[in-house]
């Protein structure tokens, strides 16, 4: 496999010199050694790509595009009952893109069957792609999964003017075996370094929301900071008054802070605040959460309590479905309750200052 390495040990008590250039000599023409040149490029991922996910399955992709002489192509990654199209070559809109697995009959077949999957155009089977965006000419349409034992991690799908050869075919279901493991081992290698920025979150949230200066501020940069971690600008805060009656509730609309004040009773998140316990929610419609925001697939709900009692709750809402773990579930936990001392002391602060311009008038 390209990228990989080979090694001749000899043991002995003692080598001749003639002994030692008879092993170097083997050794060179073993190194010698090349790949068929029917074989298709493999790039070495896990030398110098680990860290650039985008960039790594973007070569990755293009390997299958230079064995299949194909229109389009596109690389999608797995992501809990989801497939996220990660890469795509001649294909701009497809970049993106979410697809649900058990929503789709050809995905869910490659899902169950693990085994790749030919449609052509005159096929029933045509009206059904999960993704839909077909060049002009296009006859066939090919999904070669990627498999890690028993389970799928992504898929490769081609668009082809013509149908494949059995040996190209053959080609592209080996290579498909081949770039599996270091698929793997990126997509993993990039979720432990999201989460390592994530844990950032409580250095960043000491150097730059305790130094705000009014619950506004707070609002705008723990609204920055988990935008970044999370990768979503679906975030919502909300706070009690110190009566019990007011909600104010915080939301970021194109980049601006928006306040709205609102009577607590009735409220939907007058529940939230009197059960005062995190929630996951892997994924609205399965388990039939309404969320904040359209199309919100995936909500963490975690209660600001101060002394005990809930002063609010933070929602954090994606797209995707899993979008967060339990590991974001327990980070999550403890900010907030950092938080919510600063926005009480906060609170007090700007009631002290109010009073003590009250009385100067």
């Amino acid at each position: 496999m390209s990228g990989s390495s080979q090694a001749v040990i000899v043991g002995a008590d003692d080598q001749t010199p003639e002994a030692q250039r008879i092993w170097k000599l083997t050794a060179s023409l073993l190194s010698a050694q090349s790949t068929s040149p029917n074989q298709p490029f493999l790039p070495d991922l896990q030398s110098g790509l680990i860290s650039d996910l985008p960039l790594a399955i973007g070569k990755t992709l293009g390997a299958f595009v230079q064995a299949s002489a194909c229109q389009g192509a596109w690389l999608a990654i797995r992501r809990g009952d989801s497939l996220d199209i990660q890469a795509e070559w001649n294909d701009p809109k497809a970049q993106g893109v979410s697809m649900l697995i058990d929503e789709n009959p050809i995905l869910r077949r490659v899902n169950r069957s693990l085994y790749d999957v030919v449609i052509t155009r005159e096929q029933p089977n045509w009206d059904n792609l999960p993704y839909g965006s077909l060049k002009s000419g296009t006859k066939v349409w090919v999904c070669l999964p990627l498999v890690i034992g028993q389970r799928l991690i992504g898929v490769v799908t081609i668009l082809r003017q013509k149908e494949l050869t059995r040996s190209e075919l053959g080609q592209l279901r080996e290579l498909a075996s081949q770039v599996s493991p270091s698929v793997e081992v990126l997509v993993t290698f990039s979720e432990m370094a999201a989460h390592l920025r994530r844990l950032g979150l409580l250095n960043d949230f000491v150097l730059t929301v305790s130094s705000a200066q009014n619950l506004d501020q707070i609002a705008r940069r723990v609204f920055g900071l988990l935008s970044r971690a999370f990768n979503t600008e679906l975030i919502a805060l909300f706070l009690r008054s110190s009566d019990g009656r007011v909600l104010r509730d915080y939301r970021m609309f194109e980049g601006k802070l928006n306040v709205v004040s609102v009577s607590l009773a009735g409220h939907s998140i007058q529940p939230m605040l009197k059960e005062g316990r995190a929630r996951r929610i892997m994924d609205t419609v399965k388990e039939g959460f309404v969320p904040l925001n359209k199309g919100a697939r995936s909500v963490l709900i975690v209660p600001l309590k101060y002394r005990g009692q809930a002063i609010g709750v933070l929602i954090i809402e994606n797209l995707r479905t899993e979008a967060f773990n339990q590991y974001d579930e327990h980070l999550m936990v403890v900010i907030p309750s950092h938080l919510a001392g600063l926005i009480e002391y906060t609170r007090l602060r700007e009631e002290a200052d109010g009073r003590a311009r009250s009385r100067g008038l």
